[in-house]
């Protein structure tokens, strides 16, 4: 998984030879970004080829919807939003499946910053195209490379507490699959992971801890617990 400031990472635009003119992918993404019941739209290449780019899904059906809309055998790009401690954020996401191997791979990596372009507005980028495939796109990791891309701090602790959270914070942490490897978030990401609830895309769940196992780097550990707001 790779994460990144959405100003650092699309500062120029280069052509791609895609075929982006599609009216339809502009209003699919102002009807996320409007007070509409749309929470998230997903593109992905049209018919015939990978030279245009067309609305494949949209939804306010939340996280699953989203989810259910992706297979191990599509490159596709979302535009989310979310609500990062009381602020609407919107996250470019690219979803690259397992399933995609060789120059589709690479060609559908070529492509990611002239879709997430279309995306205007965006806060942050994420971006899935490591081991896992769909099993790895959680709720869970999407909230906790959400915070680790907007860099978000923790609300201050109330003094009473502070302590009690000190201690709990030195035992979060956040594992995430990064190009083959394992990123662990720092106490501070964690804790900010934690009090992250995205409207629509992950409605009624909120992190409540992460804990990285030593020695299970085969899987995404990490665990939420739903709540109703």
């Amino acid at each position: 998984m790779q994460v990144g400031d959405a100003k650092a990472l699309h500062t120029t635009q280069r052509s791609s030879g895609l075929d982006v003119s599609s009216p339809e992918l502009a209003a699919a993404w102002q009807k996320v970004r409007s007070k509409s019941d749309s929470h998230w739209c997903l593109f992905g290449y049209g018919p015939g080829g990978n030279t245009q780019i067309v609305v494949t899904a949209a939804g306010s059906d939340g996280f699953e919807g989203l989810r259910s809309s992706l297979t191990d055998s599509m490159a596709a790009w979302a535009g989310l939003r979310v609500s990062v401690l009381g602020s609407t954020k919107f996250v470019r996401l690219a979803f690259i499946g397992t399933e995609i191997a060789g120059m589709k791979r690479a060609k559908a990596s070529l492509h990611r910053n002239a879709v997430f372009h279309l995306f205007e507005g965006g806060h942050c980028d994420v971006t899935f195209d490591g081991d896992g495939g769909l099993d790895a796109f959680t709720s869970e990791a999407v909230v906790g490379a959400v915070a680790e891309a907007l860099r978000v701090e923790p609300p201050p602790a109330q003094p009473a507490a502070a302590a009690a959270a000190a201690a709990a914070a030195a035992t979060l942490r956040c594992v995430i699959p990064r190009r083959r490897a394992w990123q662990h978030l720092s106490a501070a990401a964690a804790a900010a992971a934690a009090r992250i609830c995205a409207v629509g895309c992950l409605p009624q769940q909120q992190l409540e801890f992460v804990q990285w196992v030593p020695g299970r780097s085969s899987a995404i550990l990490l665990r939420s617990v739903a709540h109703c707001h």
